[in-house]
């Protein structure tokens, strides 16, 4: 088992002894490349963890929805385009101003 680990960190050494021995053109260059690569990394993995908590904001949304429907269902009434207006409504018209 020491082994992989021995060999990792051996990799990991020279490859910053290599990085050392760049000039500052060749290893801005790198960082920056470096740089991006960790950046679209991220912004991969934030996406895929979005779009799951979305969905399971949908889903949990939905249940809500319709346990609420199941358990309160609309008095008799019509809808005006996406207002609804109960027929107790109707019936009970008086000046409130």
């Amino acid at each position: 088992m020491p082994k992989p680990f021995a060999a990792l960190g051996l990799i990991v050494c020279l490859l910053m002894a290599l990085h050392m021995l760049l000039g500052p053109v060749q290893r801005a260059r790198i960082d920056a490349w470096l740089r991006q690569t960790r950046e679209r990394t991220h912004r991969l993995l934030d996406y895929r963890s979005r779009r799951r908590d979305a969905r399971r904001a949908r889903a949990e949304t939905d249940s809500l929805i319709r346990r609420v429907k199941a358990s309160n269902p609309l008095p008799e009434g019509e809808w005006d385009d996406n207002v609804f207006r109960p027929a107790q409504f109707e019936a009970d018209k008086r000046k409130l101003h």
